[in-house]
């Protein structure tokens, strides 16, 4: 099975006999050759077929000098057997770094050869390295500028998938508490999704905000689960910071801690030219519900100013309701100077319309103190909402004196009641009526014209058919009103039309 290629000397290695392969070389293959020196000083070059896959000690020992070059398969596993100072250079027909390595720890030269015909010594001048990914390791190629060929070497190990960290807060009963999202050891990432699990009955995911330059928003699930979010950073972002969540705590949660867990499924950059989704280890964070706060229902009242013969409204407001019912008002104030006109509910209870709610007022509009009621028997929920309650037009008499005049009011205990028909005591409120003096406004409809000056003489006349304003009226302040005064301000308009 040998062959001889005289021409150029080349003596060939079989890579099988009678049809069985040539897998290795023994031990001290060419050992007796100097018994026919004529024979092997005409060899050069001894090429070792593919089939060959080991070779054993001192298979070329004392070759000749002749003996100059091998050509090895590629990967073939050798031990001692080219101690020969014969062998001056090994070849493959692509690069082999373990044979290189293994030539140059016993000092013979190593090439890469096309068959068994030499070209060229390998320059690897293009070197080009290749980060890890999430799947992949890192690696190093040197390619050869002279014909392309190529070899790798092993680089950093894959990246180690990003872990969620969460920072949850505290909010009371109704309240809003935000959680936080971040990721330490991120190696990069184009867009994240979130799959938070919570309590559905104690949270509701009400919003969430990115990071600056980040893209968030929360997505429903069709079949009605707990909604997922989205986040879509800069390209390649390896930032800390993902999003922020706000949940909103149920008004009836209990105080403790709620638990969030979140998943997380991450794209790789671009970069990393593997668009093969990364999820990512469970994280948790708790939610601390805090007690809610002891209300203090109260009543507020307005302070407003006016003039004799003004409407003005002074507006009472229920402050911290703590689910209220029925709520029945007493409202006091000094009927010399101010006229209740009417009461103008605000709809805090809501409408006779709407639901069972009744809006009930005194029909003698002069009793002081005046009272007004709000109920609702057949309600099953508290109506805690705070606002605005009612309106209370006041008229300024005529005849009130510039001055500070009160207006309370104040629950009546046995008919302010919660849910559970409980009494309530609700903090009465005050507030003032500012009257002032507009001078010449004797009619009181707030504004200066002729026709003051002539109430002004019809009261002279007639003062029960014409009242006027005393205080405006009395234009010359001699604490009288008199003909002297309609005069003035009749000259007053004429100089000032």
């Amino acid at each position: 099975g040998f062959m001889m290629e005289e021409s150029t000397q080349t003596l060939f290695l079989p890579d099988n006999i009678d049809g069985m392969p040539v897998q290795a070389l023994g031990s001290d293959l060419f050992r007796y050759h100097g018994y026919d020196a004529n024979v092997f000083s005409q060899i050069q070059t001894i090429v070792v077929p593919n089939s060959v896959q080991y070779l054993a000690n001192h298979i070329f020992n004392t070759m000749p000098s002749a003996i100059q070059r091998l050509h090895l398969p590629v990967g073939v596993q050798c031990d001692d057997a080219f101690f020969s100072p014969g062998v001056t250079t090994v070849c493959t027909s692509t690069y082999d770094p373990a044979m290189d390595a293994y030539c140059q720890m016993r000092g013979i030269a190593y090439e890469v050869c096309a068959g068994h015909i030499p070209l060229h010594t390998h320059t690897f001048d293009s070197v080009v390295v290749t980060q890890p990914t999430y799947h992949a390791n890192g690696y190093t190629t040197y390619t050869c500028t002279n014909c392309g060929g190529s070899y790798t070497t092993p680089g950093s190990a894959a990246l180690s998938a990003p872990t969620l960290a969460l920072q949850g807060g505290s909010a009371v009963p109704g309240g809003t508490v935000d959680v936080a999202v971040a990721l330490a050891n991120n190696g990069g990432l184009d867009d994240v999704t979130l799959l938070p699990q919570y309590d559905p009955q104690t949270l509701t995911l009400e919003a969430v905000s990115a990071a600056q330059g980040s893209t968030a928003a929360i997505v429903s699930d069709a079949s009605g689960g707990l909604p997922t979010v989205t986040v879509t950073p800069p390209a390649a972002y390896t930032g800390t910071d993902l999003c922020t969540l706000t949940f909103r705590v149920a008004a009836d949660a209990a105080a403790g801690q709620q638990t969030v867990q979140m998943t997380a499924s991450l794209t790789p950059p671009a970069a990393h030219a593997d668009p093969t989704p990364l999820s990512l280890a469970a994280a948790q964070t708790e939610v601390t519900i805090q007690p809610a706060p002891a209300l203090s229902p109260a009543l507020t009242v307005q302070s407003v100013s006016g003039t004799p013969g003004a409407l003005v409204p002074v507006t009472v407001r229920l402050e911290d309701n703590p689910g209220l019912i029925s709520l029945m008002m007493e409202i006091d104030y000094d009927p010399a100077a101010l006229e209740l006109d009417h009461v103008e509910d605000c709809g805090l209870f809501g409408t006779g319309s709407a639901n069972d709610s009744v809006f009930e007022t005194n029909h003698d509009l002069s009793a002081v103190p005046y009272t007004v009621c709000w109920s609702d028997a057949t309600t099953h929920q508290a109506n805690t909402q705070t606002g605005d309650l009612a309106v209370l037009w006041f008229r300024v008499r005529m005849q009130a004196q510039p001055g500070t005049y009160a207006v309370s009011v104040r629950s009546v205990d046995h008919s302010t009641l919660d849910l559970a028909l409980d009494t309530v005591a609700v903090g009465a409120g005050a507030g003032q009526v500012q009257i002032s003096v507009l001078t010449g406004d004797a009619n009181g409809d707030g504004a200066v014209s002729a026709a003051d000056a002539l109430a002004i003489r019809q009261s002279l006349h007639d003062p029960a058919a014409a009242p006027i304003a005393p205080a405006n009226a009395d234009i010359d302040c001699d604490g009288v009103v008199t003909e002297n005064d309609a005069a003035a301000l009749q000259q007053f308009i004429v100089d000032n039309p």
